[in-house]
């Protein structure tokens, strides 16, 4: 809740959007729009954890964007859940502040981690296909 301080000091931009004392973690931090909030965080001094599929991808933004003022550090190769948070929780005593569940798309084979067919987004009777079945009472009006 902001105060009724006549200066609104809280409420400057340096303030109201300063995560320097955040700890993050984004999962998909090393392409499309994870690497982009991985960018933001860490620009703006937080401390910010990466997995992905791809180590190369994740050594790259490390490489290239852990500029400061805040951190970025990959942990590539992480296959399931509980390694994971067992090796955040060994680096920060203090826990996570923020959680990033970034969703990935597997589009060719050095991404492609199923081997279930992509969906035909091209043919107009797949896509009505696929839309009356996510709306089966209609369109959301």
């Amino acid at each position: 809740m902001a105060s009724l301080n006549k200066t609104n000091e809280e409420l400057k931009l340096s303030k109201l959007f300063d995560v320097s004392k955040f700890t993050a973690v984004v999962t998909g931090g090393g392409t499309g729009i994870g690497l982009m909030i991985t960018q933001a965080l860490q620009t703006n001094g937080a401390k910010v954890y990466i997995t992905g599929r791809r180590e190369e991808a994740l050594n790259r933004v490390v490489e290239l964007y852990s500029t400061g003022p805040g951190k970025i550090i990959a942990l590539p190769n992480k296959d399931d859940v509980k390694r994971l948070a067992d090796e955040v929780a060994s680096k920060e005593s203090s826990g996570i502040h923020l959680l990033v569940n970034n969703a990935g798309i597997a589009r060719d084979n050095n991404t492609r981690f199923s081997t279930n067919p992509k969906p035909d987004s091209k043919s107009a009777q797949s896509i009505c296909k696929a839309t009356q079945l996510l709306f089966p009472k209609g369109p959301l009006v």
